[in-house]
């Protein structure tokens, strides 16, 4: 079986509680499939390149860092993908994705987290795709809304993204 992570990070150094189960969830798969592995990285993370070609068959880490957040007007309201979603593009993303990918058959497509999700849905062909979620983010920012002391203004915008979350979840849950 020949499988695609694609991960919003690199999960090393496992120094968080997410990077120990996607690391050994990365390597435990490898040890039974050829996998491959596309992260989003920060400069510091190539340092870390050695330890997943020791048990994946090809690995890039995609140089990213994350754009500023879109201003009020008229990017974020005229725009029906969530600002938190949005924080998480950029335009360099599905191109080498979909470079890294090419040419291969894979039978199934692992990625970590909804914001990944706007990549995966276009490289897929024929391969399961498997999202894995260690942040639910509508419930999280749900219960953030719920407990934080937020002005009018920072609850209004958190309405509307949530608003926008919960039909982007709704989109990628359908399509897989």
């Amino acid at each position: 079986m020949r499988l695609l992570l694609v991960y919003p990070y690199v999960p090393y150094p496992l120094n968080r509680g997410t990077y120990h189960r996607v690391f050994n969830l990365a390597r435990e798969l490898a040890r039974h499939h050829e996998t491959d592995l596309f992260c989003l990285a920060s400069p510091e993370a190539r340092d870390h390149l050695a330890v997943f070609t020791a048990f994946c068959e090809r690995v890039r880490f995609h140089p990213f860092e994350n754009p500023p957040w879109q201003r009020l007007f008229p990017n974020r309201l005229l725009n029906s993908m969530p600002a938190s979603i949005a924080h998480w593009s950029q335009s360099n993303v599905f191109p080498a994705l979909r470079q890294f990918a090419a040419g291969r058959d894979y039978d199934l497509i692992h990625f970590c987290d909804l914001v990944m999700w706007q990549y995966v849905r276009q490289i897929a062909g024929r391969a399961l795709r498997v999202m894995d979620r260690s942040r639910v983010d509508l419930l999280f920012q749900k219960e953030e809304l719920n407990v934080l002391n937020l002005d009018a203004k920072a609850r209004l915008l958190r309405r509307e993204n949530l608003w926008k979350l919960a039909q982007y979840e709704r989109a990628a849950v359908r399509s897989l």
